[in-house]
């Protein structure tokens, strides 16, 4: 489903989804930098990507590009948040817009404006709930500089179904940015075997005087990240074992 998160809205301002039929346990959110109450596209607005996650209003995280439209170079940047759940970023890396859970109830939520958005734009969310689930958490997992394996311990120490994963290059520090444009990749993966690994990723260069962009979509890999410049996958992963207090990526 989806909601709006409009300019004008004062700092503040809160947005409540109600009347679903279970407390969410977990919480997605999505924007593509256009504001629309129906389906549409623009060739003409700047370029805002983001994903966030959400098991509870103090364990959320982001991550997102932006690049700007019409400009006389290429010109974005990459960013990762720890404290909203949907953000966005101008071309030099300075925050413009943060958006953040604020409250979970029995047959909801609540979103608050923490920092007012720089468009009309429209948020996408998902929500889980239900008996059949038991744990969520959001992480932040850095990629090796070497191919292996990485194990990651969860702080519930749980061992999940299921790994929702967002991507990006050249991210960073926890609630800061880059001013390069980089990729931005989406993942899933519910198992080890092939068919259950999925990601798409997408990326541009960043100063360059003609915009420069590559895209990439693959089953067998839960997790890839496109280089800045060059339209190189530098960054690959699939799902090695679901463990009992975490998981192992396969890079």
């Amino acid at each position: 489903l989806s909601r709006a998160w409009n300019a004008a809205d004062a700092l503040n301002t809160t947005y409540q989804v109600s009347g679903l039929a279970f407390q969410p346990k977990a919480l997605a959110f999505y924007i593509v930098g256009i504001a629309s109450a129906t389906d549409a596209a623009s060739a003409a607005v700047d370029g805002r990507r983001c994903g966030g996650f959400a098991s509870s209003t103090s364990n959320r995280r982001c991550l997102g590009t932006y690049s700007v439209d019409a400009g006389a170079s290429s010109a974005g940047s990459t960013f990762n948040r720890t404290d909203a759940v949907i953000a966005t970023v101008d071309g030099g890396g300075a925050l413009t817009g943060a958006l953040d859970l604020s409250a979970i109830a029995a047959d909801g939520f609540t979103l608050i404006v923490d920092d007012v958005a720089p468009a009309d734009l429209s948020v996408m969310w998902k929500a889980w709930g239900g008996t059949d689930i038991s744990n969520a958490e959001a992480i932040t997992v850095d990629s090796p500089a070497v191919a292996g394996t990485v194990e990651v311990n969860l702080v519930g120490a749980f061992q999940p179904d299921v790994l929702l994963i967002f991507s990006s290059s050249d991210v960073a520090a926890d609630n800061g940015a880059t001013n390069n444009a980089g990729g931005f990749g989406f993942g899933f993966t519910t198992g080890t075997a092939a068919a259950q690994n999925v990601c798409i990723a997408g990326s541009e260069d960043d100063a360059s005087p003609q915009m420069d962009t590559d895209g990439y979509i693959q089953d067998g890999e839960c997790l890839a990240v496109i280089e800045r410049t060059g339209g190189t996958v530098v960054v690959r992963a699939v799902l090695s074992s679901f463990d009992a207090d975490g998981f192992t990526l396969n890079y």
